[in-house]
């Protein structure tokens, strides 16, 4: 996930320090499927309503700021309230803005969740407290009608009454820049025309500054199970767990202006040419191994790529970056952990990423990007570097999923690169 910062074409921080909790509920069995693409007359229009194919949920995805970030609609509780939020594979909870959300001058200009407002919420801390009364006033029955039971069995109850105050009622998420500590409960999600009943979401009650100016009212995590900040289902493994996908498979689409995502299935009119598919070598985040990446005189081998939709830039460390924009005359450290370069720097090397001795290409006008201050010489580069928590490793934003179909296949534990069939631009 990335936040951006007061400058609307500088991304900050990216995959997130999250806290790991693996429980039973988590585990979606696996099974080997055969994943077929199909076609679609209905193709993507710039108007934000949601398709349903018989086959496939679109959920459309609007741009905002020059492409630097792209939100979609959910709606939450009955009857339902609308949210914008980023769909991001670099996280995986489910959080929208509270209306108990503090401070003030963060939340004001965000859609609020309404809880007491819908019929359908349930209140995870109500619930507890009221289990937990109810034991009580069963114990004190049996102790007032002189039932004798024995000590094992009252035993065995205090053990289940522990373990029912270890469920989760909030959840705190500190990203690499920006936090985020949300109240959970459970509410009907629709999304993409697909309904989940009892889906647990957080109403954030407290927002960090960086969330002041975004138009997007929470992040809808479509990351891997590890990445969790507590013990409850993400919405895509809720998709799994209720049997409402044709396929165990969603996949996105991007370009400047806008998007989409699909669940259920691939949409063959979204890319051109042979899919490419590596394995995921990580529980948590959608990663995959690469042979090497290069661009010029800049060559690093065996590093780990991380697809995250929810970031902005193409990250790596602050070394690689260094070293990359070494070679580019005029590039200019922004110090904020990104770079400057030259617009007219066409004649650069491309970047390719191999990946299965498949390269993976970026043209230099795909990683050149928006022209920075007044004279509008010098373009933000698209690689920045940072400090990751994963040694070795080049995260891809929007700069690369913008030109590769990619799609994230649980069913088989894999990732999918496709040549994006795009609609010409003045730039191409």
């Amino acid at each position: 996930m990335l936040l951006i910062s007061s400058n609307p074409f500088i991304a900050l921080s990216v995959v997130a320090i999250f806290v790991s909790r693996i429980v039973e509920s988590l585990k979606i069995p696996l099974h080997q499927h055969t994943l077929k693409t199909h076609e679609y007359t209905q193709p993507y229009s710039s108007g934000n309503d949601t398709q349903l194919s018989f086959l496939v949920a679109k959920e459309k995805q609007v741009g905002y700021r020059h492409g630097s970030g792209y939100y979609g609609e959910i709606f939450l509780g009955e009857p339902p309230q609308r949210f914008n939020v980023i769909f991001d594979t670099g996280s995986s909870d489910l959080w929208v803005v509270s209306r108990n959300c503090e401070p003030d001058a963060v939340c004001q200009h965000h859609h609020r969740f309404n809880h007491t407002a819908s019929t359908s919420y349930i209140d995870l801390e109500s619930e507890l407290k009221g289990s937990s009364e109810r034991e009580t006033g069963l114990r004190k029955k049996r102790t007032d009608n002189g039932d004798d039971e024995d000590d094992e069995d009252y035993e065995d109850e205090d053990d289940d009454d522990d373990s029912n105050m270890d469920i989760d009622t909030t959840f705190e998420v500190q990203y690499g820049s920006g936090y985020v500590r949300a109240h959970i409960g459970k509410d009907t999600l629709q999304v993409a025309g697909i309904r989940l009943e009892n889906q647990a979401i957080g109403d954030a009650i407290v927002l960090s500054q960086e969330f002041k100016n975004t138009p997007f009212d929470g992040i809808f995590g479509l990351g891997l199970a590890d990445l969790t900040s507590s013990s409850y289902l993400p919405p895509f493994y809720s998709m799994l767990e209720q049997d409402i996908l044709d396929e165990p498979v969603f996949a996105i689409y991007t370009e400047m202006g806008g998007g989409e995502i699909d669940f259920g299935a691939i949409d063959k009119s979204r890319f051109k040419g042979q899919m490419l598919y590596a394995d995921l070598i990580h529980a948590g985040y959608w990663m995959v191994q690469t042979d090497l990446i290069k661009c010029g005189s800049y060559k690093a081998e065996g590093q780990k790529i991380i697809i995250d939709s929810g970031s902005t830039l193409i990250i790596t460390s602050t070394a690689d970056a260094e070293n990359f924009h070494r070679q580019i005359p005029g590039a200019e450290n922004n110090g904020d952990t990104t770079w400057s370069i030259p617009c007219k720097s066409y004649s650069l090397e491309p970047l390719v990423i191999w990946v299965n001795n498949v390269p993976l290409t970026l043209h230099p006008k795909d990683y050149i990007l928006t022209p920075m201050g007044a004279n509008k010489t010098m373009c933000l580069s698209g690689i920045s570097g940072q400090v990751l928590d994963v040694a070795n490793a080049w995260i891809l934003g929007g700069v690369f999923m913008r030109h590769y179909y990619t799609v994230f296949d649980y069913g088989n534990q894999r990732i999918g690169f496709g040549t994006s069939n795009k609609r010409k631009t003045k730039r191409d």
